[in-house]
């Protein structure tokens, strides 16, 4: 997650559903000990309710620490969360305030539909205000091994399911998921938010065409936000 001649920062997550749980680890690389030791996170309300367990307050030469913490999606929400690591090493501060990679997708949960399927829920979510788009241009010639390697990377990495496979020749994705909360809704119950996303590939323009679609604006969004980091 980060790492410089004086601290290494290692970084561990899971999640089921709403909830995730995630494990941060510190090493101090320096002969000195490092005092006044602080780590918190930030920007996370209100749409992660998060719960740490951290005491620490100085990491001596060569040891590490380890801070845990349990979190659960309450809203979407479209950037990583904010983190912040303090400390004294030989008189100097050192501060520096980084991203975790916990984002909206961690808390999706693939669905795996068929073709007619995937289409008939798409044209259901019709319109402008549910619906984020961009084209984008490919980092590498768009290949069939660049296809596969991406679609290992959006099944494990945006955590949605495949619908149909690929279709014809230019090979487009099609996948489906849903955004899982802890907010409950009227009848108590959790409430869900299904999210729907075609990639098409141009192999000549060398250009993805990503369209998402999702009952809540912000959800759409920030599964494109993260598709763009895996592409």
């Amino acid at each position: 997650l980060f790492e410089n001649q004086t601290l290494r920062i290692g970084f561990i997550h899971d999640y089921r559903s709403s909830q995730g749980r995630i494990q941060i680890f510190f090493k101090n690389k320096s002969n000195e000990c490092l005092t006044n030791f602080s780590a918190k996170i930030t920007d996370f309300t209100p749409f992660l309710r998060i719960q740490v367990d951290f005491s620490a307050n100085l990491i001596e030469p060569g040891n590490h620490i380890k801070m845990q913490a349990m979190c659960e999606a309450m809203q979407p929400f479209t950037e990583a969360i904010g983190f912040e690591v303090g400390f004294f090493e030989s008189s100097r501060t050192h501060f520096y305030p980084i991203k975790l990679p916990v984002v909206l997708s961690c808390f999706i949960e693939p669905v795996v539909l068929s073709k007619d399927e995937f289409w008939q829920r798409w044209q259901m979510l019709s319109g402008d205000q549910l619906e984020e788009k961009e084209v984008l241009l490919a980092p590498t010639p768009v290949s069939s091994n660049y296809l596969a390697m991406l679609k290992g990377r959006l099944t494990k990495g945006v955590r949605m399911g495949l619908a149909g496979g690929f279709e014809g020749e230019d090979a487009a994705f099609n996948l489906a998921g849903i955004f899982k909360t802890g907010t409950l809704n009227q009848s108590g119950n959790k409430v869900s938010v299904g999210v729907m996303m075609t990639l098409a590939f141009d192999q000549q323009a060398n250009e993805i065409s990503v369209a998402v679609r999702s009952g809540h604006k912000k959800v759409a969004l920030a599964v494109k936000n993260v598709v763009k980091m895996h592409l």
